[in-house]
């Protein structure tokens, strides 16, 4: 593959991920899920922090 050729596939590989994420959200959303990624990362690294220690 040429340089260009790599762009587009990865264009493309964006734009794919992209429409899946926005299908699982709206998915999630009439299943009443919410995330709630702020808290969600500082209780991971909250909890990742306890193991180490």
């Amino acid at each position: 593959m040429h340089g260009d050729d790599l762009v587009d596939y990865y264009v493309y590989q964006i734009k794919a991920n992209q429409a899946k994420l926005d299908y699982l959200i709206k998915l999630a959303k009439v299943h009443g899920i919410e995330v709630d990624m702020i808290n969600d990362i500082r209780f991971r690294n909250w909890h990742e922090d306890e193991e180490v220690g």
